[in-house]
């Protein structure tokens, strides 16, 4: 049990004794290294205009550019200085422009007059999206494109041709100025071989048996629909050769072996003498 508590003390001792040297060191580095901080920044202090009174007076004309669109932003900024002296040049900023590059740069002044252009070019704006939709099944019929510029310049989108469809209508703005709102173009297309779309609201009673399409000369769906029964309907498609009628979601009939009413037909009901 001593054993073990005597060394237990001396790893402890000898712990203690490293960090005090460890201590003692790091002080002894640290006043050292502001020493020679110190001598350096009094060194620097001396570089004073008084250094430079016997020397000759030099200029540096700053320009502020647009280089894309070749522009001055700004007045033209004179520097003047000792020959020698450390430029002192801050890189302001332009609304909607970010800062380039920096041509002809130097950090004193020296004996021949200089000239610093600091090139900027306008930031990239929002960018616009462009929809391809089928304007009576809201199908997208294209993936959506998207135009970028920069802020402040010209666009104009136009519309692609989509095989089997023709250009209905559209929304939002196709030609504009990119800026900070991301606009969207919807291009809205109608089934080529339709002539006329019109919304109706009628009854129809079906004298046969009859087939029901999920679309305008599409698929024929297995139920068939009854005889004498009664439908309501809402759409009415006229193709080049036929008129197709909707009777809610994607069942479409013919225009064709039916009676139409304009309110649902009712029974008439007979008092019979007994």
């Amino acid at each position: 049990m001593n054993l073990f508590k005597w060394i237990s003390n001396s790893i402890i001792k000898n712990r203690n004794n490293l960090v005090k040297h460890a201590h003692k060191n790091y002080k002894h580095r640290h006043k050292t290294i502001n020493k020679k901080r110190n001598h350096i920044a009094a060194s620097r202090q001396s570089n004073t205009l008084a250094d430079y009174d016997n020397k000759k007076i030099a200029t540096v004309n700053v320009y502020f550019v647009d280089f894309e669109n070749h522009l001055f932003l700004d007045t033209p900024k004179k520097l003047q200085g000792h020959v020698g002296q450390h430029i002192n040049l801050s890189i302001p900023n332009f609304k909607n422009y970010i800062m380039e590059y920096i041509h002809g740069f130097n950090s004193i002044f020296t004996n021949d007059n200089q000239n610093i252009t600091i090139c900027y070019r306008l930031r990239n704006a929002a960018p616009i999206a462009i929809y391809y939709v089928d304007f009576d099944t809201y199908n997208i019929l294209k993936c959506p494109d998207y135009l970028f510029g920069t802020w402040g310049s010209k666009y104009h989108v136009n519309a692609h041709k989509i095989d089997g469809y023709k250009l209905h209508t559209y929304t939002g703005w196709p030609s504009g100025l990119f800026n900070d709102v991301s606009d969207n173009v919807i291009f809205y297309y109608r089934n080529a071989n339709w002539q006329n779309v019109k919304l109706v609201n009628y009854f129809v009673t079906l004298n046969l048996y009859t087939n029901v399409y999920n679309n305008p000369s599409g698929n024929v769906l297995r139920t068939k629909l009854p005889a004498n029964s009664t439908w309501k309907v809402f759409l009415e498609i006229k193709t080049f050769n036929e008129t197709w009628l909707n009777l809610g979601g994607n069942q479409w009939i013919q225009n064709k072996n039916l009676i139409k009413y304009k309110k649902y037909p009712q029974n008439k009901i007979t008092n019979k003498k007994s």
